[in-house]
Formats: structure tokens, C-alpha cells, sequence
């Protein structure tokens, strides 16, 4: 699973305020929207893309298969139907943290880099525990701004909130080596390395500034 689009399987709802007609409709959703996490987390994107889809035509005021099939959208590459659903999500749960970092991706991949780091600062603010929006928010600090400084302040904050998360180590390693910060990069480089054995960006960059 990409930590920077989130796939949440369950989500607390007030079900007592729901109708019993309603209540089934919405334990059928549920049950369909767990069944497409399952799918998604075996690689089987297609049929998890059906089961959010039958989740949504079960109850389409549930945001969470609207968030999900959403992250399926945005990895085919689909980023206007990814919005879209992303959309839905926030207009169901105008406080649904993960829909808004999600859409800003989404957003960053077609050019509206603006209204991407709107969407990573409303995640934060909305949850300031969720490590993904600092590390979205820091490739547009660097990547856009050229600011280093933001952009690592916001790679610690999204490694306090995951440790065993790979990809801010790299990044920052990325950062220290363009700085010339040779030793900082290489404990990065190697960090990412012992958190993920296939990360081999991390690994030719490591050898590269040892010399091997």
C-alpha cells in the first residue's frame, strides 16, 4: 500500500441515526468496501475496483469506498475520476483527513500544485498525527519552491509519525546529498535500506557516495 494515498477499511459511524432499511444498505457497503481492501491488498486491483463500486451503489453516502476507488483512479492514472471521488468523500465528511491529502496528489499529478498544498495543509490541520500530507507538502516545498529547509522540517515531522516509513528517509537523504551533507544523507540512504531491502534508489545512491 502507497503511504502517501491512504486506503482505510472501517470507519466509525453514528448508525443510530440511520433507518433499519438504511442500516442494511449500509453493512452490505460496509461489507463490499472491506472485501475491495482485501482485493486491493492482493495486487487485485480490477476486483477491488468492483467492490467499491458495488459499496457505493449500496450506500452512496458511505465516504470510505468513495475515497478508496479513488486511489485506484489515481494509480491507473485516471486523475480526474480520482478527484471526482475524492470529492465525493469530502462532500459526505468534510473532515475526512485522508481525502484530502489523497485529492492533492491527485491534484499535484495534474498541474494544480496550488490547490495541492491547500489540500495537505487541510489534512493537517485536520489530523495532525497523519504522516503522508508533511511528506506530499515537503516534495512541493523542494520540488517547487526550492525551499530545503520547509521541505525537511516536514520530512521529520512525517518520520515522528512513522518510523518505519521509508520513503521520507530517502527523500530527505536527497536533500542532505544536495547540500553536501555527505554523512547525514548516507544514514538516510541506509535507513530506507534496512526498511525496505528493494528500495534501490536508496541503495545506488548509498554505494554512489561511499565509492563502491
Amino acid at each position: 500500500m502507497t503511504k502517501t494515498l491512504q486506503l482505510f477499511a472501517m470507519s466509525v459511524v453514528a448508525a443510530g441515526l440511520l433507518f433499519s432499511t438504511a442500516c442494511t444498505k449500509y453493512g452490505e457497503a460496509m461489507r463490499y468496501n472491506n472485501k475491495g481492501v482485501n482485493q486491493y491488498s492482493d495486487a487485485e486491483l480490477d476486483k477491488a475496483m468492483d467492490s467499491f463500486s458495488r459499496s457505493i451503489r449500496s450506500y452512496s453516502d458511505y465516504p470510505l469506498p468513495h475515497n478508496n476507488r479513488g486511489l485506484i483512479y489515481h494509480l491507473e492514472g485516471d486523475y480526474d475520476r480520482a478527484i471526482a471521488d475524492f470529492d465525493r468523500a469530502i462532500e459526505i465528511d468534510d473532515e475526512y483527513a485522508y481525502a484530502y491529502n489523497n485529492r492533492g496528489a491527485s491534484y499535484y499529478k495534474i498541474g494544480e500544485h496550488d490547490r495541492a498544498m491547500e489540500d495537505f495543509n487541510k489534512a493537517i490541520e485536520l489530523d495532525e498525527e497523519y504522516g503522508p500530507p508533511h511528506y506530499n507538502r515537503a516534495r512541493y516545498f523542494y520540488l517547487d519552491l526550492n525551499d530545503a529547509d520547509a521541505a525537511i522540517e516536514d520530512l521529520n515531522i512525517a518520520i515522528e509519525k512513522n518510523e518505519d516509513w521509508e520513503e521520507p528517509y530517502y527523500f530527505r537523504g536527497t536533500i542532505y546529498e544536495a547540500q553536501g551533507e555527505t554523512a547525514l544523507a548516507q544514514a538516510d540512504y541506509q535507513k530506507a535500506q534496512e526498511l525496505h531491502d528493494e528500495h534501490t534508489h536508496a541503495k545506488e545512491r548509498h554505494s554512489n557516495l561511499l565509492g563502491l
